[in-house]
């Protein structure tokens, strides 16, 4: 067993996060194929350190057990998560972006591992930029807020995603998409004070 240290303990953390919309914790039963977290790691050879339960911290041990027992299975559990990844975000209508794919490889090199494959200029331009944020004045503040395009979408595909989930699961699930959907709201309300203001301003 390798112990982990706190640089790649803290890129772990950090690496299920962006991993996290990659692929649904359950398929759906109806898919073909299916694919999910839990399949690749058994088509990884790491089936048994993938813990299931609660998405995002299940994404976490399936990483840290992976670096601290099967090292060498790491980088193909990377390769298989994006491979798979690309698939399913092209086919929820959310593609995998540029930006996206330069903060995973940033993170994978905090845990001591760059993927030529994944490093490799060619694919990373293949893959659409992210879209510009378009801009938001909130009232009480002067410099502008941004409503995100790309986490609207991934509010959509979460919501979507929800009735695969198990009910504890998606309870928490629920929660966080709550959550992010009253910030939005909270942006669109201030927005829409702004161009009140200012139509009362021009009478």
């Amino acid at each position: 067993m390798t112990e982990l240290t706190p640089q790649e303990t803290q890129a772990i953390t950090e690496l299920a996060e962006a991993l996290y919309s990659f692929l649904p914790a359950t398929a759906n039963p109806y898919s073909k194929p299916k694919v999910d977290f839990g399949t690749v790691a058994r088509d990884t050879g790491i089936e048994n350190l993938w813990p299931g339960g609660s998405k995002l911290p299940a994404i976490q041990a399936l990483l840290e057990a992976t670096l601290k027992f099967k090292r060498d299975r790491f980088c193909p559990l990377m390769i298989r998560i994006t491979r798979e990844g690309l698939k399913y975000r092209n086919k929820t209508g959310s593609p995998i972006t540029q930006e996206e794919m330069n903060k995973l490889n940033q993170l994978i090199t905090g845990v001591g591992f760059k993927i030529p494959e994944l490093v490799d200029p060619k694919f990373i331009s293949s893959l659409p930029k992210a879209k510009p944020d378009p801009v938001v004045i909130r009232k009480d503040e002067k410099e502008p807020s941004k409503i995100s395009f790309d986490k609207v979408e991934n509010i959509k595909n979460r919501f979507l995603q929800m009735e695969t989930l198990k009910p504890q699961e998606r309870g928490y699930e629920f929660e966080k998409l709550l959550y992010d959907l009253f910030d939005i709201f909270r942006l669109i309300r201030g927005h829409l004070l702004k161009i009140l203001e200012n139509k009362s301003m021009v009478a």
